[in-house]
């Protein structure tokens, strides 16, 4: 019933008996102090769960049981809970030990538990390769654990393998479609796996199979009475992109409305508006666009706040509209502010000089054009991946060179 502060008056008044009653060393006390712990973990008194926690050892200590076991665990949760990952790591490994030497009957679901637990652990300690190898112990006792291929395939996605995040994430989907199961973590998972598995897709712009996924998520989340708006809303905005992305541009609009109609804050932020202007640019529906950005700007200014998002978006909006000197302005702005808040080299000065660059030779002013592609260049140097775009930059440069040397002087 969730009614907990009840419940620690009658496990107090419980443990007050017990004192009465039973001799100090009694195993019962243990169990008692357990609970009310546990109680405290409810309502996340995480303090005072460990410290009930703790007085359990005194009367457990001597009995190496599945129940020490447990208490091991729960100030493992605790302590990873309060961010203390060496202390959790520790706690978890005593209760392993605890776990394997009971060779009476071992209970492999506890013990999976516990090892994915560990992985997570380490993971935050960002020690990978022991996290990996926590969740192969964990599969060495059951092959067949759907939620240990999630953990695998959410590991690989961390290191940037999108094949093994893949090849894991697919592992689990059959498994689960094999051993179906309906708690509310597996259905969880399975929605994790979808979300994983379409994001990969669209990554390697195969848009029609992400979106397939995308869906099949949706459907579940809409299905469950517990789906938060949040979860909606990213569902909903990763349609949105995918489509933006597939060149889509009226189906992403219809979704990025949808999504919206999950968002969770009152106040929509400037971002919000400037997508909005994006997909109404590559609609053609510039007055409309203006008028969204126009919106955005009034946001910026009661927030005393800077965006360079939405002085480059006005830029693209008004050189679409063939107004060059304000998209000029517009762009200016957004280098004025990417000075200011950027450092000194960074992948977002190469689309500002780009633009500005191309308005210089509009303007015919090829001096100014010249000096800013040869910014850009400067950037694109100090930045990896960015080799395609210094080729572009130096024959911009070499032809703006010949620009100026072929001018009459």
């Amino acid at each position: 019933m969730k009614n907990y502060s009840k419940s620690l008056v009658y496990y107090k008044k419980h443990l007050t008996l017990v004192k009465c009653i039973l001799p100090a060393n009694h195993p019962d006390y243990a169990k008692a102090y357990n609970r009310i712990a546990n109680v405290y973990e409810k309502i996340g008194k995480l303090e005072f769960a460990l410290k009930y926690h703790e007085k359990a050892f005194v009367n457990q200590d001597k009995y190496k049981s599945k129940f020490l076991a447990n208490t091991y665990k729960s100030i493992a949760k605790i302590y990873f809970a309060n961010n203390n990952y060496l202390q959790a790591i520790e706690h978890f490994d005593k209760a392993l030990k605890i776990h394997m030497n009971n060779t009476m009957k071992l209970d492999e679901d506890t013990i999976i538990d516990t090892y994915r637990r560990l992985g997570r652990t380490y993971i935050q300690e960002n020690n990978l390769d022991m996290a990996l190898e926590q969740y192969k112990k964990a599969l060495s006792f059951n092959l067949h654990k759907a939620s240990i291929f999630v953990d695998i395939g959410h590991l690989h996605r961390l290191t940037g393998d999108g094949k093994l995040t893949m090849t894991n994430m697919i592992k689990g989907w059959n498994c689960y479609r094999k051993y179906p199961s309906f708690s509310e973590t597996d259905i969880n998972n399975i929605i994790y796996i979808y979300d994983t598995i379409g994001q990969l897709h669209q990554k390697k712009q195969n848009y029609s199979t992400a979106l397939k996924y995308y869906f099949s998520k949706l459907k579940i989340e809409k299905l469950l009475i517990s789906s938060a708006s949040k979860s909606l809303f990213t569902t909903y905005h990763r349609i949105c992109m995918c489509y933006y992305d597939y060149g889509k541009y009226r189906k992403a609009l219809k979704h990025y409305f949808l999504a919206l109609k999950y968002q969770t804050i009152s106040k929509l932020p400037v971002r919000v508006y400037v997508f909005l202007a994006k997909l109404l640019i590559k609609l053609k529906q510039y007055r409309i666009a203006l008028k969204v950005l126009h919106k955005g700007l009034t946001l910026i200014d009661e927030e005393n706040d800077e965006d360079t998002t939405i002085y480059s978006c006005l830029g693209v909006l008004y050189f679409k509209m063939e107004k060059y000197h304000i998209s000029l302005k517009c762009f200016e702005e957004t280098l004025r502010i990417q000075l200011k808040c950027l450092p000194q080299y960074h992948s977002e000065f190469s689309v500002t000089y780009q633009n500005l660059g191309e308005l210089y030779k509009w303007k015919m002013d090829y001096v100014a054009a010249l000096n800013i592609f040869k910014r850009a260049r400067e950037n694109a140097l100090m930045l990896s991946n960015e080799s395609t775009f210094i080729r572009k930059v130096e024959k911009e440069i070499e032809d703006l060179k010949t620009m100026l040397n072929s001018q009459p002087i």
